[in-house]
C-alpha cells in the first residue's frame, strides 16, 4: 500500500536543501513560523512588484484536516495578495492517494 510518499518527501527536500524552496511537511507543527518567511517574501515581491523566487512544498502527511485549518485559508490570503498586485505566483496542489482507496476509507 505505496503512493510514493517517501520518494515526494526526498524531492521536496533535496530542492530544499538546493535553495529553490521551503519544504513544510509531515505535519503542520511548524505551519506558523514557515508562514511568517512566505509572509514577508510576499510583502517584498509585492513591493518590487515581481514574483518570488522561491518556492514552498508542503506535505499534509496526515490528512486534509490539518491541512485544511490554517494553512489553506493562509494560502488563499497570500494568493489573494498577489493578485491584488498584479504579481504572478501560481499556487499548485497535488494529492497523492494510495490503493486500494476502499482499505483506508
Amino acid at each position: 500500500h505505496k503512493n510514493g510518499g517517501s520518494t515526494m518527501r526526498d524531492i521536496f527536500l533535496e530542492n530544499e536543501r538546493l535553495g529553490y524552496g521551503l519544504y513544510q511537511g509531515y505535519t503542520q507543527l511548524l505551519w506558523r513560523q514557515d508562514f511568517a518567511v512566505l509572509q514577508r517574501i510576499a510583502e517584498r515581491a509585492v513591493a518590487e512588484k515581481r514574483s518570488p523566487n522561491h518556492f514552498i512544498m508542503m506535505e499534509a502527511h496526515f490528512g486534509f484536516e490539518e491541512f485544511a485549518n490554517r494553512p489553506l485559508s493562509d494560502l488563499v490570503r497570500l494568493k489573494q495578495l498577489y493578485q491584488a498586485a498584479g504579481v504572478r505566483c501560481p499556487i499548485a496542489l497535488m494529492t497523492r492517494v494510495r490503493e486500494p482507496l476502499a482499505y483506508y476509507l
